[in-house]
């Protein structure tokens, strides 16, 4: 009776621990559309929680800090703004340790307005992580960014 006890209380421990990990991770999330970004690509495949918890440790030892998001954010929104096709803007941290570029790799009109494609490199503690985004805009209005 009292292995059952034990087995069973062992298995409700890990399943709030795990949830609480899941809660705070979600909660702790920022909302902007370049708010998080991590220069790792080399998560493990898995459903345990040891391994969610090992890849969430990964993702938060290689997240680029906030002030270098914000450069490469206003790098995005100048190219989107003021570059052409094949043109990009780079961007360095005050330390070197982090930098980036986004590159515009098409423009096309689409009804009132139109859509930029860009080529985004982000290099930071050893590792670079590249995306390819889509914004699109009308007449008078702000940037909209495509789900990815």
């Amino acid at each position: 009776m009292l292995k059952v006890f034990c087995a069973g209380s062992r298995m409700a421990l890990g399943s709030l621990l795990t949830m609480s990990i899941l809660i705070s991770a979600c909660a702790g999330l920022d909302r902007d559309y370049y708010g998080r970004l991590s220069a790792t690509s080399k998560y493990n495949s898995t459903e345990s929680p040891i391994g969610i918890f090992l890849n969430m440790t990964k993702d938060n030892a290689y997240s680029v800090p906030k002030k270098d998001r914000d450069k490469h954010e206003q790098c995005v929104y100048f190219s989107l703004d003021n570059l052409f096709m094949g043109e990009k803007c780079d961007w360095y941290s005050q330390d070197g340790s982090t930098h980036g570029s986004v590159k515009v790799i098409s423009q096309r009109q689409q009804g009132s307005g139109s859509c930029t494609t860009l080529f985004n490199s982000v290099f930071h503690k050893g590792e670079r992580v590249i995306w390819r985004d889509t914004a699109c805009r009308s007449l008078g209005s702000q940037w909209k960014f495509v789900k990815r």
